[in-house]
């Protein structure tokens, strides 16, 4: 299990498949299976100004109101800047947490005033999707709840939307073990112009999938893929596809040169990286042929680590660029 080093809670990266196996443990023994997110968005705020050792045990404090009232009183997490999640049985009281976590800032807090809180609870046992599809639910509505921070949004919306994401995700989770394992899907090359002299420099690779297998357009699927931690998987096969593709053309001419794209999710999976590092090793004809294009609709979360592996491309003789520049994840 890895845990938030501020809090000591489980960390969201580790919490879908935990939370998906209590739930689960619940459901089984027919018990209310229930998943409630926590937004405490005054939290970092008030611990900031409180200095770092009052702030810490504020929120140490906190974090241990939520694992008390968690199943086995080790079931919560820590979901982006101010928000938590925690799997519970029917026994958890929420509105005695939230009472709690007020009193406890209300102590620390030298105004008294404290902090606001907001939950929304669902029951899993509720739902009609399948245990192992539960884990990819969760991971959606964790990634919706992280990508609402400071905006207006209906918590209880999204805990009530689990079961559905569930299922979507079960549908693509098919869809895309099909496009994989059956290698069907294939990649079209999009022209990129010298936009002094309007000669081709390269070609960049955009996937299309069997519209039979995959009904959703290619953004869709990709972007479930990096929701779900899939993506690395699929990024190694399109480097597969272009190679096939390269192969076919006489390898003594400079006219074609493909870029792939890598998601930022993809450079923080060795098993993506050991992949990649030994397809090339098997194929050095490719260095003047291929060239890698880093998406920023997934932010980097190990630099240095990814830092490594673009130096060890371009030590190889490999271009290395950023897809869209300033567009997703980066800024200048």
């Amino acid at each position: 299990i890895i845990r938030d080093e501020k809090t000591g809670l489980i960390s969201e990266d580790s919490f879908p498949d935990i939370a998906a196996e209590k739930l689960n443990a619940l459901r089984a023994k027919g018990e209310d299976a229930n998943f409630t997110l926590v937004k405490v968005p005054e939290l970092n705020e008030l611990a900031h100004s409180l200095g770092k050792d009052v702030g810490n045990d504020l929120v140490s404090q906190i974090s241990a109101q939520l694992k008390q009232h968690s199943a086995d009183g080790d079931s919560a997490a820590k979901i982006g800047e101010d928000g938590f999640g925690i799997v519970h049985d029917a026994s958890a009281d929420i509105e005695a947490l939230k009472a709690q976590i007020i009193a406890i800032s209300k102590k620390s807090d030298p105004t008294g005033k404290g902090i606001e809180i907001e939950t929304a609870t669902t029951n899993v046992a509720d739902s009609d999707a399948a245990g192992e599809d539960i884990a990819m639910g969760l991971i959606f509505t964790i990634n919706k709840f992280r990508k609402t921070e400071g905006r207006d949004f209906s918590m209880q919306g999204l805990c009530d939307s689990l079961g559905s994401l569930a299922t979507e995700a079960s549908k693509y989770n098919s869809m895309f073990d099909k496009a994989i394992g059956e290698n069907n899907f294939k990649p079209v090359f999009h022209p990129i112009i010298n936009i002094q002299s309007g000669e081709i420099h390269h070609y960049e690779s955009l996937v299309r999938f069997n519209m039979n297998d995959f009904d959703e357009s290619p953004y869709e699927a990709i972007t479930y893929a990096e929701e779900t931690g899939r993506i690395h998987e699929f990024d190694i096969a399109m480097v597969h596809k272009v190679v096939e593709w390269l192969n076919t053309k006489p390898r003594n001419s400079n006219k074609y040169r493909v870029a792939v794209n890598i998601s930022g999710n993809s450079v923080d999976k060795p098993e993506y990286v050991n992949a990649l590092h030994a397809l090339l090793k098997e194929n050095i004809w490719l260095k003047d042929k291929l060239m890698f294009e880093i998406t920023e609709s997934a932010r980097m979360s190990d630099l240095e680590s990814a830092n490594t592996f673009i130096q060890s491309l371009r030590k190889q003789g490999y271009h290395v660029c950023l897809d869209d520049f300033g567009a997703g994840a980066a800024s200048f």
